[in-house]
């Protein structure tokens, strides 16, 4: 008798289990979302001199589930003066990944200034100080 119930107690134990892996077979996980994030961050230029050209990489990652057009801006902001960098869009399908290179020369002295980049309501950012 008390083997018949380990038995039963198995028996339903392992079609539950059976039915959470359909379950997650036939039902995926509704995580929809799109990457943003630079190429190399421990490269990215921190001390900069006047009037030298930096570059730097950031990708975008499409994991919507459906195409997008994704309209980017890198920001070059110093003293709350923003100045647009490239201003651009990108059809990107699901799965589908772009690196983006950008670079920027600052001219004028300043103490701290914010390289941004944003794209359909995601945004990344680094600073820079003058040398």
């Amino acid at each position: 008798m008390q083997e018949e119930k380990v038995y039963n107690f198995l028996i339903i134990l392992i079609i539950l289990a059976i039915a959470f892996v359909l379950l997650l077979i036939f039902f995926p996980s509704a995580d929809y979302y799109t990457e943003l994030y630079f190429e190399n961050p421990t490269d990215l230029p921190y001390i900069i001199e006047l009037n030298t050209e930096y570059t730097f990489s950031f990708s975008i990652h499409n994991l919507e589930q459906e195409t997008l057009i994704y309209d980017y801006e890198v920001i070059l902001i110093i003293d709350n003066n923003e100045n647009i960098l490239n201003l651009s869009e990108i059809p990107l399908n699901n799965g589908e990944k772009v690196t983006i290179t950008e670079s920027f020369a600052i001219n004028g002295s300043f103490e701290t200034a914010k390289i941004l980049v944003k794209t359909n309501n995601k945004e990344i950012y680094f600073w820079v100080v003058e040398e």
